[in-house]
């Protein structure tokens, strides 16, 4: 009985703790922005306006980011969990007739986005659909395409909102991760969940590691051909905590719902009341000049920024300015400029003998050196004393 009790007592300390040495736990990894989200793909093939409302009767938005990264993400996660790759899916995009504009849609408002899409027609309102089928890869813009909005039925998704970074995030103290980035930002931040935030609101980025005493933030990133599935965390004994963010999750709804399909020009949002704009379709993919005041339907309002007067080089310009500003990072916030001015932290105490032992070393051999030369200046010293006294 004693020797079950004492190994009882050590397989409780080892579940409490976590902690000893080699000690793991395997986590979902996820990737994302400041927004932590879920995708759901739904396999029940409708046209636009029908993906629309399934959406919006589950009290959700249909997915409207128009990012690459971001599709990227959803198409290479809904693959590893069985989504057929012949099926694309609508996304939460559209373009009406005699427009080049592109909306994101809400549920409560249309926000426009500068965006180009392989397919556009000038001439026809079309929606956007991601490509789950075709080749392509990471960073390709044909990852989403352009297709007239009641022309064929896909799969769909939609997107449900978990709150803003750090909501949801967990934090590991005395932990680091092992599959470490292809891609790592270093930055530095006062606290874990400054650090949280500064990773995970701006990178594509599964995991972060600040270490306190530094006050340095680490992030581990991959590019979109390599995301992970799961990332595994061991203890360690540098006084260093691993924060991962817990969604970003894609999951596949195979549920078929009872709602029809829609169709009808007055059903569509975002339709444009007042727009001015110069048909580009025999010269350029991007417009001359733009002038739109506002746009509404029955479930979406929305007033859109002009860009009057404002030429194609010179949106071009300001779009370049932006992207450098994001982009730019301080020098002195690199890892190689910090690691420039700062040791490694080590706590073993067998290492900070080997410091000491070290130091007398060093010490022992400098007094060696100057302690014959000492004694003559001492000897010198006794003389010009005596001779003075005499």
């Amino acid at each position: 009985m004693p020797l079950v009790k004492s190994f009882l007592y050590i397989f409780t300390l080892i579940v409490l703790n976590g902690k000893i040495q080699g000690f793991e736990i395997v986590k979902p990894a996820y990737m994302g922005n400041i927004w932590q989200n879920t995708y759901i793909l739904h396999t029940e093939r409708k046209n636009w306006l029908g993906a629309l409302n399934t959406c919006h009767a589950k009290g959700i938005n249909i997915q409207f980011n128009h990012w690459e990264r971001v599709n990227w993400y959803i198409r290479t996660k809904a693959e590893r969990l069985g989504w057929n790759t012949t099926e694309d899916v609508w996304i939460g995009l559209i373009k009406h007739q005699d427009s080049h504009v592109w909306y994101d849609v809400r549920k409560d408002r249309c926000e426009r986005t500068d965006v180009y899409y392989p397919g556009q027609l000038y001439h026809e309102r079309q929606c956007a659909v991601l490509n789950m089928s075709g080749s392509v890869f990471a960073g390709n813009s044909h990852i989403i395409y352009a297709l007239n909005c009641e022309g064929r039925q896909f799969g769909f998704a939609c997107i449900t909102h978990h709150g803003l970074i750090p909501t949801s995030v967990e934090y590991y103290p005395l932990y680091e991760v092992v599959e470490k980035g292809s891609r790592r930002h270093s930055y530095n931040c006062s606290s874990a969940e400054e650090c949280a935030i500064t990773v995970f609101s701006t990178l594509m980025c599964y995991a972060a590691t600040y270490y306190p005493g530094l006050e340095l933030c680490e992030a581990d990133c991959t590019d979109m051909d390599n995301i992970l599935d799961n990332v595994t965390l061991v203890t360690t004994t540098i006084n260093a905590t691993v924060i991962l963010r817990t969604y970003n999750k894609v999951r596949i709804e195979y549920a078929v719902t009872s709602l029809p399909n829609i169709s009808g020009p007055i059903d569509y949002p975002c339709i444009t009341l007042t727009t001015t704009e110069t048909d580009f379709s025999t010269s350029s993919n991007l417009p001359t000049s733009i002038s739109t005041t506002e746009q509404s339907s029955g479930n979406c309002h929305c007033v859109c920024p002009s860009t009057a007067n404002m030429s194609s080089k010179d949106l071009l310009m300001q779009r370049i300015d932006e992207i450098k500003e994001e982009l730019t990072v301080v020098k002195t916030s690199l890892s190689s400029s910090v690691r420039k001015r700062t040791s490694a932290p080590d706590e073993r105490q067998s290492s900070a003998t080997m410091g000491k032992v070290g130091i007398c070393i060093i010490l022992g051999t400098l007094f060696s050196l100057v302690a014959g030369d000492i004694c003559c200046v001492v000897n010198i010293m006794v003389k010009l004393l005596k001779n003075k006294l005499c």
